[in-house]
């Protein structure tokens, strides 16, 4: 995934190609961490699930995010987040948000 989201329409996304190995979405976790960091924490199997990796990935977001409005959805490997585009409230709490499989 790239380090940088890509704009679309009023919200940022981001693609990741989960790394080869067949994740669930309850492997997934996507949380706003602080103000503006998205942080995905994933296991995935590999090998047929013999094997096991852990993955965490952290991206500092613009400041016009709304961290309330983060979505995420998995399809065939791939994982989608959306954060939507407005000004950020100062100390948003941090939440988990529920990652569905499409």
């Amino acid at each position: 995934m790239a380090a940088t989201p890509t704009k679309v329409g009023d919200s940022y996304v981001f693609l990741m190609d989960l790394e080869g190995g067949k994740v669930y979405s309850d492997e997934i976790k996507v949380f706003g961490e602080g103000d503006r960091t998205l942080v995905i924490d994933y296991w995935h199997n590999v090998d047929y699930d013999k094997n096991s990796r852990h993955g965490k990935k952290k991206f500092d977001l613009p400041q016009s995010v709304n961290m309330d409005t983060i979505s995420a959805v998995t399809q065939n490997g791939v994982l989608m987040v959306t954060v939507k585009k407005v000004v950020t409230r100062l100390g948003t709490t941090p939440r988990t948000i529920k990652v569905t499989n499409a």
